[in-house]
């Protein structure tokens, strides 16, 4: 029996892991099972945001998925500047950058006093007259159209700052009314997403007086409702009009913080 020989029985009696072979090169721990170094560092790309989020280091960027349970942990996606949530309670959670829009314009072509009344069977003014009406969720600056966005935690996705909007529209009216709300300086239209009963993306939706997505309630026998929200891509002068085969309704309006 040669010396080595010898030498690597009595190794392995005394439990020694042996690291190689003279003549065949053999590891006892080859490259790929071996554990990375605990200095591994994950690069990020530009346009993304290095974070530590649940123990973890995670690339951040607009409209990817996420888990709202980390709004709140420490460090948190608000640490980072973003927040997860959803437009929509169909809709997926992906993460939003909180940002504040632009200075809403102080004039606008076109521009004047918001129209506003009440609908039958409500108690508070909504924008609009007799058929058609709107609440939009911003707040109003008394005697011009300057609609102010003025949420607690401002949300800005990869497309704009989504506003909740609600439409009615009077039960005398049968045929649908085509909806549409356009950005004056670029000239192109906004996405308007119905949703409710039933969800719509367009830039120009129909409301149908056979389809509300809020189902037809007793304490409100005089008109039907549909839920949506807007999304705005800057602050800016817009308008938005609204038409159906007895009429039209047409309003320039300022958004913005």
């Amino acid at each position: 029996m040669s010396v080595l020989t010898l030498a690597l029985i009595a190794a392995a009696a005394a439990g020694v892991g042996v690291a190689a072979s003279a003549r065949t090169g053999w590891t006892t721990n080859p490259p790929a099972l071996r554990t990375p170094p605990a200095t591994t560092r994950v690069v990020c790309r530009r346009d993304t945001k290095r974070a530590r989020i649940g123990g973890r280091i995670r690339c951040l960027r607009v409209g990817q998925p996420c888990d709202p349970r980390f709004n709140t942990t420490k460090p948190s996606y608000r640490r980072y500047g973003f927040f997860c949530s959803s437009r929509a309670s169909n809709e997926p959670a992906t993460l939003f950058r909180i940002a504040q829009p632009g200075t809403a314009p102080s004039e606008c072509a076109g521009i004047g006093p918001t129209p506003a009344s009440t609908p039958p069977g409500l108690q508070n003014e909504w924008v609009g007259d007799s058929p058609f009406w709107l609440g939009p969720y911003l707040r109003r600056d008394p005697g011009t159209s300057v609609w102010r966005y003025t949420t607690n935690l401002p949300l800005k996705g990869s497309d704009g700052w989504a506003v909740k909007f609600v439409w009615l529209l009077a039960r005398t009216i049968t045929n649908p009314v085509r909806l549409s709300i356009t950005d004056l300086a670029s000239g192109r239209p906004l996405s308007i997403t119905i949703v409710g009963t039933y969800t719509e993306r367009s830039a120009a939706p129909l409301l149908d007086p056979g389809r509300p997505s809020h189902p037809d309630v007793p304490d409100k026998p005089s008109t039907h409702e549909w839920g949506s929200y807007v999304v705005f891509p800057r602050a800016s002068c817009y308008r938005l009009d609204a038409q159906w085969p007895q009429g039209f309704w047409s309003l320039v309006f300022s958004f913005g913080r």
